[in-house]
């Protein structure tokens, strides 16, 4: 069964997590029903929209870093999808 779903629906929203060695990415997934139907090509560009916004609202220069490596590493993830 294909359910459709909106472009502009949010459905992964990242968050900075601080560590002692390094500040990285964490992510939260909303309760939406329509999430038992993507695929991990949907999944991977959810979270690089969730990065992208969370990069604007960035004012630390790690935190900038950190969101702009976990965006190539979700890109390079996506092409090996292809």
């Amino acid at each position: 069964m294909n359910l459709p779903t909106q472009a502009d629906l949010v459905i992964v929203t990242a968050k900075m997590c601080p560590s002692r060695n390094a500040r990285s990415v964490r992510y939260a997934f909303s309760d939406n029903s329509n999430l038992l139907f993507m695929d991990k090509r949907d999944i991977i560009l959810n979270q690089i929209q969730a990065c992208e916004m969370l990069l604007e609202y960035a004012v630390e220069e790690k935190d900038r870093e950190a969101v702009a490596k976990e965006i190539d590493e979700l890109k390079s993830a996506l092409d090996l999808l292809h």
